[in-house]
């Protein structure tokens, strides 16, 4: 069993299990990988045109601004989304909310990334490798491919409790609280990335193995007493928990369709990621070969730590197999591999010289192809320009002729009246945090998914819509990913609701930033006996 790590009368770390010591580098070093690393590619892009994904969680974030502002509370809609939450302060800050967002991401993410450093500079046992994976693997996880602009998901918010887990476990494997509160961090690290869970399970699986079932149950414990809190306090901030299991089996209606092409998209984002990453993967599948080689001169004592990192690399693949996965979820893969790399550098590399001269020249071409693939001047310019224009809450008008996106949030902020709510369709989310404005029921926060809720009823969503009329309404004109299915039955929901006149079209121009969707705006006929007052 693993011994605690113990510092030295000379301030050096001892190696659990294997009998020597190394001297841990200064935290300097693993600032300045982040720089490189994390720092430097999500500032280029912070002032980058919207994307959709961060545009789901950025409309949450002011929602729930906005509900808490107006003394409403947590509002009781939607799903768990905690990481929204967190963030939902920086919204009611001047200028544009997406770069506020993005700008409090990048800080997570640094918080992560120099977690991950000590974790590969620890499991590694050589301050020159951890630093040189750490480099090599933080430029592939924040990618474009990965992050986009940076405010894409809550994965490294996630990794930053699921890291510390792992630091805590690695450390203080015999102190009876650690396990509590590694446990609770797992917890947390699954509240704020659903999916996470398989990391729970793989946890749970290498304490029991590791430390026996007294420090399994303690971490279990933690884990549930931690997670039932936070569940608790949540759904009473929020008045009931039926709203929230009814927006999961929402959910599951709204991507049912898609179960068809699981498979499918599962093959083609899995290749791309392997463009993405291959010499990421080079470098995993080196230190496989490294840590089973036949003529290896070690014994078995370390295959415990080898399964360990191989299941967080496998484990993860569960979420694209059974949803349309993308790379960034292919990507979550990626803190495994580095795992164990760095434990074949243990083990190997910095045993033999050979080994050692090899494993640092691969590595760091490893790192030169990564770093090459970092955002470029274009990207930089613009996020000059926008960042000029504080507090101005959008971007430059030159930028609008480029994003259909930009486009159609200059002709709502045009037509919509003074405190006006709006409503959207396609996954077009990103177009509530670039105008400002928000809906008027989180249920028409997206008509796509509000037809699939009310059974494709074309008559019974043009109710809804008179019920409790937007000011303005975008249909999305997209390619068949994002349901161009809907198009058609969406403007007979609008002329079936008699309240909308037609006021602009965006055509699709693939020429420009989301220029494959294209957008019909109508705005709401005020009725006579409204103008009398």
């Amino acid at each position: 069993m693993r011994q605690d790590s113990i510092a030295t009368s000379r301030g050096r770390a001892q190696d659990p299990g294997s009998g020597d010591d190394f001297r841990p580098c200064s935290p300097l070093w693993p600032f300045f990988v982040v720089l490189i690393s994390t720092i430097c590619p999500r500032m280029i892009t912070l002032g980058f045109f919207p994307y959709m994904d961060e545009g789901f969680y950025a409309y949450w974030s002011q929602f729930m601004q906005h509900s808490l502002a107006q003394g409403q509370g947590v509002p009781d809609a939607g799903g768990f989304c905690l990481y929204s939450l967190l963030l939902s302060p920086v919204c009611a800050l001047p200028g544009n909310v997406l770069i506020w967002l993005r700008l409090s991401d990048m800080l997570i993410a640094v918080w992560a990334g120099w977690l991950l450093c000590r974790l590969l500079e620890r499991e590694s046992r050589s301050a020159v490798g951890g630093m040189l994976l750490g480099l090599a693997f933080l430029c592939a996880m924040n990618a474009p491919p990965v992050i986009q602009a940076g405010y894409k998901n809550s994965i490294f918010a996630a990794y930053v409790p699921l890291f510390l887990a792992l630091d805590l476990g690695w450390k203080n494997g015999r102190v009876t609280t650690c396990w509590y509160v590694a446990g609770g961090l797992t917890a947390l690290a699954v509240l704020l990335r659903e999916p996470f869970v398989v990391f729970a399970v793989v946890g749970t699986v290498a304490v029991w193995l590791g430390h026996g079932p007294r420090a399994v149950w303690r971490y279990v414990a933690g884990g549930l007493l931690t997670g039932l809190f936070i569940l608790a306090l949540f759904v009473l901030l929020r008045g009931g928990i039926a709203t929230l299991l009814q927006s999961y089996l929402n959910a599951e209606a709204v991507y049912g369709p898609e179960v068809a092409r699981t498979w499918n998209k599962f093959v083609s984002n899995g290749i791309m990621s392997v463009r993405a990453f291959w010499p990421l993967l080079l470098l995993t599948t080196a230190a496989f070969w490294l840590l089973f080689r036949p003529h290896g001169k070690h014994g078995n004592d370390f295959r415990g730590q080898v399964w360990f990192w191989l299941a967080l690399i496998l484990a993860p693949l569960l979420e694209p197999l059974l949803k349309i996965g993308f790379v960034y979820h292919f990507a979550v893969s990626l803190p495994g591999c580095a795992g164990l790399c760095a434990l074949a550098w243990k083990r190997e590399i910095r045993r033999f010289p050979g080994f050692r001269k090899g494993g640092i020249i691969l590595t760091c071409l490893a790192c030169l192809v990564l770093i090459t693939g970092m955002p470029g001047p274009a990207a930089a310019r613009m996020t000059l320009e926008t960042l000029r224009a504080f507090p101005a809450p959008g971007w430059p008008a030159r930028f609008m002729v480029q994003s259909n996106t930009l486009l159609a949030g200059a002709v709502i902020q045009k037509i919509m009246p003074s405190g006006g709510m709006l409503s959207v369709s396609g996954f077009m989310h990103f177009l509530y945090p670039v105008t400002g404005f928000l809906p008027p029921d989180p249920a028409l926060s997206d008509l796509s998914r509000s037809l699939i809720m009310v059974g494709y009823d074309q008559a019974r969503l043009a109710a809804l819509l008179r019920e409790n009329p937007p000011d303005v309404v975008v249909v999305g004109m997209t390619h068949e990913e994002h349901s161009a299915i809907f198009t058609d039955a969406l403007i007979k929901v609008i002329e079936l609701s008699g309240r909308y006149t037609r006021q602009s079209v965006i055509p699709v121009d693939k020429d420009k930033n989301y220029g494959w969707i294209g957008c019909i705006i109508y705005r709401k006929i005020v009725p006579a006996v409204e103008n009398s007052y």
